[in-house]
This record gives structure tokens, C-alpha cells and sequence, in this order.
């Protein structure tokens, strides 16, 4: 989780491209770029996943959403549960 902290992971899916900033101090921010929806929130370290509460709720995803978390490196993409997955440097 350490190499996500100050920089910016990119979800992409079929139908949409989801930015996630994470803060040293347990919070978030990021937007959906398609939609230019915009949320904060919080995360947690949980086990092995990497639990997300998103503010306001996003309806369609669960709040917290878990999910396993793996070590990687900015530059590194990657694939998880069909969607894919890279770390870039800084706040995009």
C-alpha cells in the first residue's frame, strides 16, 4: 500500500475510467472521468484487502468495498477482477 500513497491508481472498465488518490492519513479522493462524478472517503487496511468507504455511497458498489491488495511499483499495471488496474505518479 506504501507506493499508492501520494499517487493515483487508474480502474479502468468497459464503461468507465475510475482515479483513486490515497492520503498517508487514511482518506481518498478520486472521480469517475467519463461522468466527471467526483467523491472522497476513507480507506483501511483489512487483512489483506484494501477496504474503501466511499462518500457519499456510490449506489452500485458496496460501502466499504474490499478487495485483495498487492504490492506495486508507479508504472506497474495490473489486473483484478476483470478490471484493469495501473499506479501512476502524483495526483491525475
Amino acid at each position: 500500500m506504501a507506493s499508492r500513497i501520494g499517487n493515483t491508481v487508474i480502474s479502468r472498465t468497459a464503461n468507465a475510467e475510475w482515479h483513486f488518490y490515497f492520503r498517508a492519513e487514511g482518506t481518498l479522493s478520486g472521480m469517475e472521468v467519463r461522468s466527471n462524478y467526483h467523491f472522497t472517503g476513507t480507506w483501511t487496511l483489512e487483512g489483506g484487502d484494501l477496504c474503501v468507504t466511499f462518500q457519499p455511497p456510490i449506489r452500485w458498489i458496496g460501502n466499504p468495498s474490499c478487495h485483495p491488495v498487492a504490492s506495486h511499483q508507479v508504472g506497474d499495471t495490473w489486473t483484478a477482477d476483470g478490471v484493469a488496474d495501473s499506479l501512476v505518479q502524483g495526483m491525475q
